[in-house]
């Protein structure tokens, strides 16, 4: 007898949480009623055939009175499975919205990564060729060039390296942060010498003011400095050009060409770099599809966390 009473009160405690669950997650309207009063007579002839294929010594009251009780958990099965299919139906629109966002996010991702990869090849075919223009002293020149002037970079050209490659390198974030110097380094490239003698004079009045945004005004002027030398660097006084120019073309005939430097290390043109404003706009893209995303996840949690009316 003791099975017995904990199978009864098992039973009696699934039936309260099932009837609890109905009550109080949903609010029904005179449709909804209507349907579950409609699976009643349904579940009341489900269980007298379980009770006869499970019981089928039993006849009169005593089946009566198996099926009956069989009928309850088998009603509140098909409520359930009927309210929940009800509510996935109304909650339907908010799913499709959601899977929408989510692949629009996926490609926008997607095409953000590829261009962040093609900024990088870029950048990476950029700076082979100045790898190679610092490596070529070590090669033997012809006597003509050893007489030509050198231009090494100032210990403050070092410094300002080091503060740019510092800061690609901190918090964990170093690829956005080099996307970010990129970015500016497209940007300082189109502006002309005086353009450039403007922006390093805003910098250095902006920078005590920076506040919180003290590091990238140091390094964006930092970049800025870098700019203008190597701006001066190659606008040379016209007559040390003149005179290079016929040695050059002498060399150029002496010792094999090497690689554009535009070309990459297989001897390929290399990718052009993406627009500054394309990378932008991607993003921009990308932050706007999760904020809508967030939205729309927001009212379904919102429509999930109310009861539910079943209209």
């Amino acid at each position: 007898m003791g099975w017995l009473l904990v199978a009864v009160v098992v039973f009696l405690w699934f039936l309260t949480l099932g009837a609890l669950y109905l009550q109080g997650r949903y609010r029904y309207s005179r449709r909804s009623r209507a349907v579950l009063i409609a699976e009643a007579p349904v579940a009341l002839g489900v269980s007298y055939g379980l009770s006869r294929w499970l019981f089928p010594g039993w006849e009169g009251a005593v089946r009566t009175l198996v099926a009956v009780a069989l009928s309850l958990p088998v009603y509140l099965g098909m409520a359930i499975f009927t309210v929940e299919a009800w509510r996935r139906r109304l909650q339907r629109h908010l799913d499709l919205a959601i899977l929408r966002l989510e692949a629009e996010e996926s490609r926008c991702e997607e095409a953000l990564q590829a261009l962040e990869a093609q900024a990088r090849a870029a950048l990476r075919a950029r700076a082979a060729p100045e790898a190679g223009a610092e490596e070529a002293p070590s090669r033997p020149l012809p006597a003509a060039s050893a007489r030509e002037p050198s231009l090494p970079r100032r210990p403050d050209e070092h410094r300002w390296l080091e503060t740019v490659e510092e800061w690609e390198r901190k918090g964990g974030q170093a690829r956005v942060r080099s996307l970010r110097v990129l970015e500016w380094r497209e940007e300082l490239a189109g502006m002309s010498l005086a353009r450039l003698g403007e922006e390093e004079r805003r910098l250095e009045a902006l920078l005590p003011e920076a506040g919180d945004r003290r590091e990238q005004v140091e390094v964006r002027l930092a970049l800025v400095r870098l700019a203008l030398a190597e701006r001066r660097r190659a606008e040379a006084p016209a007559e040390t050009q003149r005179a290079e120019a016929p040695a050059e073309r002498r060399r150029s005939t002496e010792a094999p060409a090497g690689p554009p430097l535009a070309a990459g290390p297989d001897g390929r043109r290399a990718p052009e770099p993406p627009a500054p404003e394309t990378l932008r706009s991607k993003r921009a893209e990308l932050e706007r599809l999760r904020a809508e995303l967030a939205e729309w996840r927001r009212r379904r949690e919102e429509f999930l966390s109310r009861r539910i009316p079943l209209e």
